[in-house]
């Protein structure tokens, strides 16, 4: 059965087409948008990125329908899960796709993060593992131990919030140091990253100007590495950062503040590395459907 999962995130809309084929999932296709819907830190969702939104989730529906698609989830994350204006949203799509919206919570999230994370093709991940996945508006930890249960913490930290509300590295560490606890201690883990920063900055420090997962998953960030990739990016004002590579062009806006998230995590747990997953949340849903 060909399924696609459809993600309304905080900064993009994207959608994966696929069919689990021996327990394998085949990626088909994948589409991104980006739309920004949790442009603002009010809570509000606006009119305009309300209506943007679910344009492209017309536009998503229909491409799935002609590829022959039998089953579509669509999820949304922090940016619905936290506006005063849910409701309007989600009859709003609802009315116009024929579909309804399912908004998971923090947990939910982190459990179809890793389940997409840690199915793919990293062979060599096991056990003991920890999975940071870096949205717009939220940050996910899931560690999975020896005898593979999972624990999970979703941090209201994602990059796309921390760049409206102009937060500087100290005020997202600090804020990050506040929840981070899981696994604090433990030094047999394999750290594995997800979403958009963590991709976009594996893709740029190989000087990558698509972004192509078969080029990426599986490759190691290291601390250093990502250090000096947020140094380039730090004295540029958006519009530079954007221009910096075809790959900022949507995200030049919000990759510092990702970094940052990306660096403070590393530097509370201890990490040198990072595993590059190319898979997450959209894996997660087809793998997991409700």
């Amino acid at each position: 059965m060909i399924k696609s999962a459809i993600d309304i995130g905080s900064n993009t809309v994207q959608m994966l087409i696929g069919e689990i084929i021996d327990g394998k999932l085949q990626h088909k296709s994948s589409y991104l948008h980006t739309t920004r819907l949790g442009g603002n830190c009010d809570g509000l969702l606006t009119k305009s990125a309300i209506n943007d939104t679910i344009a492209v989730l017309k536009e998503y529906i229909e491409i799935a329908n002609l590829a022959g698609v039998e089953d579509i989830n669509i999820v949304a994350t922090a940016a619905v899960r936290e506006a005063v204006n849910k409701k309007d949203f989600l009859n709003a799509a609802c009315a116009a796709c024929g579909y309804d919206v399912d908004v998971i919570d923090g947990l939910r999230e982190a459990e179809l993060s890793a389940c997409g994370a840690l199915s793919g093709n990293l062979t060599d991940i096991v056990n003991n593992t920890l999975v940071i996945d870096i949205g717009g508006g939220s940050t996910e930890l899931i560690y999975r131990d020896q005898n593979r249960n999972i624990s999970a913490v979703s941090i209201k930290m994602g990059a796309r919030r921390a760049a409206i509300n102009n937060w500087s590295a100290q005020e997202i560490m600090s804020r990050l140091s506040e929840r981070v606890r899981i696994g604090i201690g433990n030094n047999d883990w394999q750290a594995v990253g997800v979403g958009g920063t963590i991709t976009t900055a594996a893709a740029l420090l190989k000087g990558l100007h698509e972004y192509s997962c078969a080029n990426i998953e599986g490759s190691m960030l290291c601390f250093k590495d990502i250090e000096l990739l947020l140094k380039k990016l730090l004295p540029l004002n958006i519009e530079q950062r954007c221009g910096f590579s075809p790959l900022l062009a949507e995200r030049g806006e919000i990759i510092v503040e990702g970094l940052q998230i990306l660096i403070s995590l590393m530097e509370l747990l201890s990490l040198k590395t990072v595993k590059v997953g190319a898979g997450g949340l959209l894996e997660g849903v087809i793998r997991l459907p409700n």
